[in-house]
């Protein structure tokens, strides 16, 4: 991804940097016979465990559709920001049997601007390779083990565990979703002006009920089976 062409690329943020990241691990193993004497030895033991992960999603550039700078490849070049309707050119855009003007198209995109903190710092300047660094994602793990050791001629612990994968997500259906990227390219480029300045048509845009047309969103909430809060039922049963 680069501005002038891949023989001149900027310094940038490695795809790899995700900046921040906090584990943390706490259990706790209750023996029954420690509270209740020698009656406990047949109740056996409890242990619940928490395992907490928060760190940064991974970076994202915006681009530009086509090739605006001539090198060959599509899609690769980085996305300028405007500050104002005058730093860019428009082409009509035509949806169905509508046509959006020049002013249309800003009104949806200087709202997809506003809507990203990263974009709107940008203005009036071009966004980087990987500039975009998506929020922490917090996830929790909750296990809970029960175990009782059974006197079948040998020594045989029974082991019962729960485990909840994403326990945040079941007291907040929003908590522990990763953020998805949904589009990071609204501009398509077409064509130059009379004085070599790119003009543009957006892209990933849909018109409302009132007319408005709108951009589909930067970020959307993930829907892997990692995004919602999943149980888990064991047995282990060992022999000494």
């Amino acid at each position: 991804l680069s501005i002038r062409g891949n023989n001149l690329l900027d310094l940038a943020y490695s795809s790899n940097d995700l900046r921040h990241r906090f584990i943390a691990s706490v259990g706790y193993t209750l023996n029954w016979a420690d509270v209740v004497g020698d009656a406990g030895r047949t109740i056996g033991k409890t242990s619940i465990n928490l395992f907490l992960q928060a760190q940064n999603q991974d970076r994202l550039s915006f681009t530009i559709r086509g090739d605006m700078n001539g090198d060959g490849v599509q899609n690769n070049d980085l996305m300028f920001v405007p500050a104002d309707p005058s730093q860019i050119s428009f082409n009509n855009l035509t949806i169905g049997t509508r046509s959006f003007d020049a002013a249309a198209q800003w009104t949806a995109l200087d709202a997809y601007i506003k809507s990203n903190s990263y974009l709107d710092s940008r203005r009036g300047q071009y966004t980087e390779r990987n500039g975009f660094l998506r929020d922490i994602l917090t996830r929790l793990d909750l296990s809970l083990t029960h175990e009782v050791m059974l006197d079948l001629g040998k020594q045989t612990g029974v082991q019962f565990r729960l485990d909840v994968f994403n326990v945040l997500n079941v007291l907040d259906r929003s908590l522990g979703v990763a953020q998805i990227a949904n589009m990071t390219n609204p501009l398509q480029y077409n064509g130059v002006t009379s004085d070599g300045r790119p003009r543009y048509i957006l892209a990933g845009t849909s018109v409302s009920s009132t007319g408005n047309l709108s951009l589909l969103p930067v970020l959307r909430g993930g829907n892997a089976v990692a995004d919602v809060w999943q149980m888990q039922f064991g047995i282990r049963v060992t022999f000494n």
